[in-house]
């Protein structure tokens, strides 16, 4: 890929901020959500050596197999989750309770949340939440040249940060979000969406970031896959019975 000095400047200034966040908190034995993506990865690359990321997953999906290979590279070794292993059906009650009117495009993603908290060692839990809303991750930013983030940025911070905070709480963790820290969000405050593109390939500024933290070329250029079709729970989830209760 090629990016304007802007988008490598601001990739630079983003390093700066994580390493910073990485700095003034205590992660030594931290757990991480990690799925092999460019968000995740890019935060492992820069964690302490002690931190623990974990996945999940079937054996023949996206995120299984992404995360053991992007762990490796990265010099670490990823705690892999079985879907198959995990309790499905009381995750996806747990999260409806502590949201009743949660949405289907929601909950899988929470699902998978709850499966990783429920599993992971360790109080606190670093996660990637964030990167898709502040740095234009979504589909639906590609495909509407006008469409800007405000609105998402409102939703997650209105519902989904709270919705996961109180499912960390549920699992006794603390969940961990460098994406959404005061100095990423003023580096970004005012970057226009185009300066997020580069073409049609979205993320450009975190990508830039990849790119300077040292992340080979298939992790940096990876396209995104939403967690609960990386890891294949979203079949699982459309046998469930709830699932055409749910509002869309």
């Amino acid at each position: 890929m090629i990016f304007s000095e802007l988008q490598q400047e601001l990739g630079k200034r983003v390093l700066g901020a994580l390493s910073d966040f990485y700095r003034t908190h205590d992660l030594g034995k931290a757990s991480m959500a990690y799925s092999g993506g460019l968000d995740s990865s890019i935060l492992l690359a820069m964690a302490p050596g002690t931190v623990i990321p974990y996945t999940l997953g079937n054996e023949t999906s996206k995120d299984y197999s992404n995360s053991k290979d992007g762990a490796k590279k990265l010099g670490f070794n990823v705690v892999s989750i079985r879907l198959s292993s995990v309790k499905l059906e009381s995750y996806v009650n747990t999260v409806m309770e502590i949201d009743p009117g949660i949405r289907k495009n929601d909950l899988g993603y929470e699902v998978v949340l709850a499966a990783l908290l429920d599993n992971m060692e360790g109080k606190e839990v670093i996660t990637g939440q964030g990167a898709d809303e502040v740095f234009y991750g979504y589909n639906i930013f590609r495909v509407n040249p006008g469409l800007d983030n405000r609105l998402h940025m409102e939703k997650l911070l209105r519902e989904t940060i709270p919705r996961e905070g109180a499912i960390a709480e549920h699992f006794g963790k603390k969940l961990i979000t460098p994406y959404l820290s005061g100095e990423i969000l003023k580096i970004m405050k005012n970057v226009d969406r185009d300066t997020n593109f580069s073409g049609d390939i979205n993320k450009a500024v975190l990508r830039s970031a990849a790119v300077q933290a040292g992340l080979p070329p298939e992790i940096a250029e990876r396209k995104k896959t939403a967690a609960q079709y990386g890891s294949g729970l979203m079949k699982m989830l459309k046998k469930l019975p709830i699932w055409n209760t749910l509002p869309q």
